[in-house]
């Protein structure tokens, strides 16, 4: 899969490009600030134990945390239409 990402980037067109990244701009704004702060934490490269951290959330909360953005994310995917 590594080797593939390089590849599909390189194929891609500047229209492809940009329908990506509207399509990503609306499935975050369907998420709510909170999941939004997750979503970005998890993008930085935090684990869900500092991801509890960070937003003030008990380390014990962790899998909780994870879960909420899971079920977020399958509720935006519904709403858009994707295939889960």
């Amino acid at each position: 899969l590594d080797r593939a990402a390089p590849t599909a980037a390189k194929t891609s067109t500047p229209d492809s490009a940009v329908l990506r990244a509207d399509f990503l701009a609306e499935f975050e704004r369907r998420l709510d600030e909170s999941q939004r702060t997750i979503l970005k934490l998890r993008r930085d490269g935090l684990n869900w134990v500092q991801i509890a951290e960070q937003i003030g959330q008990a380390t014990e909360r962790a899998d909780a945390i994870r879960k909420r953005l899971e079920r977020a994310t399958a509720r935006v995917s519904a709403e858009l239409g994707l295939e889960p």
